[in-house]
């Protein structure tokens, strides 16, 4: 199964990357998606009024604000073959580390999130790579 696949089964009207024109809805689909499952997980481990608060919180403003150049680099930037399949990745591999939000706990919770902000980071620079060319 592809990663396009994969995530689809997860968010079934992911819009993808191709046209370039609703690239900016499919990020928008997987921030709200990721978001969620980090909501579940701290209103399961209360991580917002924890000592891993700062983080959470990162991690949260990821899903709700999009980068702006971001934004214009996924409306604007011309992604190769190569460069989808990485973003696709990198979209993938960010939803399965949503799903095992359930089994996380308080031992591991700051490794999870370190891992969930080195994915964002990745794809970030991924995107905002297609500015510059």
């Amino acid at each position: 199964m592809s990663d396009l696949e994969a995530i689809r089964e997860e968010i079934p009207s992911y819009a993808g990357y191709e046209d370039a024109t609703i690239r900016p809805l499919a990020d928008k689909q997987l921030r709200a998606w990721l978001g969620e499952r980090l909501t579940l997980l701290d209103a399961r481990l209360g991580l917002a009024d924890g000592p891993l608060a700062k983080s959470y919180e990162h991690l949260l403003r990821e899903c709700e604000f999009s980068d702006p150049h971001a934004v214009r680099a996924l409306e604007e930037g011309d992604f190769d073959a190569g460069d989808l399949a990485l973003l696709y990745t990198l979209d993938h591999r960010l939803i399965e580390g949503a799903d095992r939000a359930e089994s996380i706990d308080a031992s591991n919770v700051a490794g999870y999130l370190q891992e969930l902000e080195h994915l964002f980071a990745s794809r970030n620079a991924l995107i905002l790579e297609q500015a510059k060319r």
